[in-house]
C-alpha cells in the first residue's frame, strides 16, 4: 500500500539522459512496483523500467518467469564509477535477446535496476551504460493535479501512476490513484479534458462511475462494489468526485499536497 498523506507518488530516481526516441517519463509507486518508466512513441515502443532498491535485488517474478530453471548469468560491467552487471541467460548476449537487464550499486548502497526492450539504436549496449550512468537515485514527491478533500480513512490507497504519454490516450498525461475499501476498488483517474473515449469509465467490471470536468481538466471515479465501498455515504461516486480540487493543466499548479 502507498501511504495517503501528503504526495503519494514519490520518484525514487530520476533520468538525467536518455536518447531522442523517447518521449516522456512516468513514475508509479504501489503493488505493480515503484519505479519510473521512460517510453517512446509506437504500437511496440521503447521502453526502460528503472527501480531502485536498499539492497542487490533478487529475481522478480517476471524475471523468475523469464529464467525458468535457469540460473541467469550475471556479466560484469563498469556503471562510469560504478560496478555493476548485465543479467542475461546466454554469457554471449549481454542484451539478453533484446529484453536486457542492467543492475548497478551506487556509493551508499543502494542498487538500482534497468530493464530495457524494443530498443532500435545503434549499439545498445554503449546507450544502456550511459543512460545508467546519468541516473540520479535522489528520493523527490512528484506533483500530482489534484487535491483530494475528506477521503475517508479506511480508504486504502493501493497504486499511483502518472503515465506521461499514456499508453491507451490522446493526452501528453494521466493520473490513476487506485484505492481499497472492505475488498472494493475505488479507482479516480484524471487527464487533460477530451483526450479519452466517450464511455471510458464504463470499463470492465465497473459497477458504478460518475465524470466531472473542471479548470480544463477531466476526472473520473469508477468502482466495482459501491456497497462495500460505502459510496452511500459519500453521496455515491458523484460524491466522491465533489471532493476533488482539479487544478488545471498548467504543472505550474500542480501540487506535492494531495491529501487534505
Amino acid at each position: 500500500m502507498c501511504a495517503a498523506t501528503s504526495d503519494p507518488l514519490i520518484a525514487y530516481a530520476t533520468f538525467g539522459w536518455l536518447p531522442e526516441q523517447f518521449t516522456g517519463v512516468s513514475y508509479q509507486v504501489g503493488s505493480y512496483g515503484d519505479g519510473a518508466l521512460a517510453r517512446g512513441p509506437g504500437e511496440l515502443p521503447p521502453t526502460m523500467w528503472l527501480t531502485v532498491h536498499d539492497a542487490e535485488p533478487g529475481l522478480n517474478g517476471r524475471q523468475r518467469q523469464l529464467f525458468g530453471h535457469i540460473e541467469p548469468h550475471r556479466l560484469g560491467v563498469r556503471v562510469g564509477d560504478k560496478q555493476g552487471y548485465w543479467l542475461t541467460r546466454d554469457p554471449r548476449d549481454p542484451l539478453n535477446g533484446g529484453d536486457a537487464y542492467l543492475r548497478w550499486r551506487f556509493p551508499d548502497g543502494k542498487w538500482a535496476e534497468l530493464n530495457a526492450y524494443y530498443l532500435d539504436v545503434a549499439d545498445p549496449q554503449a546507450v544502456l551504460l550511459r543512460v545508467a550512468d546519468n541516473v540520479a537515485a535522489v528520493e523527490r514527491p512528484v506533483p500530482l493535479p489534484v487535491r483530494i478533500r475528506d477521503l475517508p480513512e479506511n480508504y486504502l490507497l493501493a497504486d499511483v501512476e502518472l503515465s506521461r504519454p499514456p499508453a491507451q490516450s490522446a493526452g501528453a498525461w494521466e493520473l490513476q490513484l487506485r484505492f481499497t475499501v472492505n475488498g472494493a476498488t475505488v479507482t479516480i483517474d484524471v487527464f487533460p479534458e477530451g483526450t479519452r473515449p466517450d464511455g471510458f469509465g464504463l470499463g470492465l467490471g465497473v459497477v458504478q462511475s460518475a465524470r466531472t470536468t473542471a479548470n480544463g481538466l477531466e476526472a473520473w471515479v469508477s468502482v466495482d462494489r459501491p456497497t462495500a465501498a460505502g459510496l452511500d455515504r459519500l453521496g455515491g461516486p458523484e460524491g466522491l468526485l465533489d471532493r476533488l480540487d482539479l487544478l488545471g493543466p498548467d504543472e505550474n499548479a500542480w501540487t506535492t499536497s494531495v491529501f487534505g
